[in-house]
Order: C-alpha cells, then sequence, then structure tokens
C-alpha cells in the first residue's frame, strides 16, 4: 500500500484514513464455491473480494448456490423450486435470508410459510433444515469475517491500551440494523477475539465518524 505523502496542515499530527477494507484480497480468506460465482457474475469481477464475502447485497446468493450445490449431491427440491432458486437474483433474498435465520417459532412455521412462498410450493423437512443451516452459516461467516476487520483496525489503534480504552464502533448498514442474528454474532466475535468494544448503529458511519474526528481535532488546535 502506497503512503500519504501530501503536505499536512501546521500542526497536524493525524490523519483520517478509509481503509476500504472491502477490496481486501488475500489467499486466507475463507471462500466457498458459491463466491466465485459471485465474483464471476458481479460487475466487478475480481475486485471488492472481501465485501462479496460480508455485505448484505450477496448473502443471499451465497445461500442460494451453497444450497444448489447441495442440492446436486442430495436432491433437496423440486425442479420448479430448484428453477426459482437458479433465477436472477433468486427466490431467496437476503432479507428472507435474514427472516429464516432469526425465526423462533415453533417448528420453524414462520420459515416454512415464507419458503412456501416463494419457491411456489412446500419444503421437505429435510429441505427445511438445510435452507436453516445454510442460512446460518453464511450470516456467521459474514459476521465473524467483519469481526476480524474491526479487531484488527481496533488493534491497530491500540485497543485495549491507555490509548484506546473500551471503544465503540459505528456500524453502518441494513445487515446490521435488520438482521439481528448477525448484529449478536458480530458483537459475540469481537469480545471472543479479545475486545471490549460498543457497536453502534450510525448511518453514514464512516462520513459522520470522519467529520466528527475532523472537528475534534480542529477544537484542539484552537
Amino acid at each position: 500500500m502506497s503512503k500519504w505523502h501530501a503536505q499536512a496542515p501546521s500542526g497536524a499530527t493525524h490523519v483520517v484514513i478509509n481503509t476500504e477494507w472491502g477490496n481486501l484480497n488475500v489467499a486466507s480468506l475463507p471462500r466457498l464455491a458459491a463466491d466465485a460465482v459471485v465474483d464471476q457474475r458481479s460487475p466487478n469481477p475480481g475486485q471488492q473480494t472481501f465485501e462479496k464475502l460480508i455485505a448484505g447485497m450477496y448473502l443471499g446468493r451465497i445461500a442460494t448456490l451453497t444450497l444448489l450445490h447441495m442440492d446436486r449431491e442430495a436432491t433437496l427440491f423440486t425442479d420448479d423450486q430448484r428453477q426459482r432458486l437458479q433465477s436472477e437474483p433468486g427466490a431467496l433474498s437476503t432479507p428472507l435470508l435474514s427472516r429464516v435465520e432469526n425465526d423462533t417459532s415453533e417448528g420453524l412455521s414462520t420459515t416454512r410459510q415464507e419458503l412456501a412462498s416463494a419457491l411456489n410450493s412446500p419444503l421437505t423437512d429435510t429441505a427445511l433444515a438445510a435452507v436453516k443451516e445454510v442460512c446460518h452459516l453464511v450470516t456467521r461467516r459474514a459476521a465473524r469475517l467483519s469481526a476480524a476487520a474491526i479487531v484488527g483496525v481496533l488493534e491497530h489503534c491500540g485497543a485495549g491500551g491507555e490509548a484506546l480504552q473500551s471503544p465503540t464502533v459505528a456500524v453502518d448498514g441494513g445487515l446490521f440494523e435488520h438482521h439481528a442474528a448477525f448484529a449478536a454474532m458480530l458483537a459475540e466475535a469481537v469480545a471472543e477475539m479479545g475486545v471490549k468494544a460498543t457497536l453502534r448503529l450510525t448511518p453514514d458511519g464512516s462520513g459522520v465518524g470522519a467529520a466528527l474526528l475532523a472537528a475534534a481535532a480542529e477544537s484542539r488546535s484552537t
């Protein structure tokens, strides 16, 4: 990564940096066959690799492609259900994935009804269990990868030391706002990685955060 060499304002000792971690692409990222398909069919193949593993706009499709792969190994769906899943963007959207993952109704009755409506026919118990598990695992992977990125930045900034005690992290996006299980898994993973931080929903978190930091820096200099 190149370094910033622009002239800093007189007396400035810090700069706000947008890490753009969505474009992280390293071999150690845990990827599925579905991830390669999502990337190939995206408008920007080979770019924003990390984003495509964690962003809400992709999770429903990742889950769908994973279920179709499982269906090829052991039949889970009818021909009509399979066709609906194969369509773009597909019957299993990220909002539906979220509702499936967060469903606590007895016998998953809500999930049964929603999936029957989306796929135009009821699922077998085996298919229902597969959908529930895949939705959970796709959500969990996204949450834990997001947590790793947050913890990495916080540790770089000195989290846990005198300079940064119990930081508050502004989190933006509909996934954190509307997907309760994702939000809970994210907070749990951050704590599990040894960082005590408060995650707080903040619309336009990066823009607002940069503005607040700039205002704080200005107030200290005057």
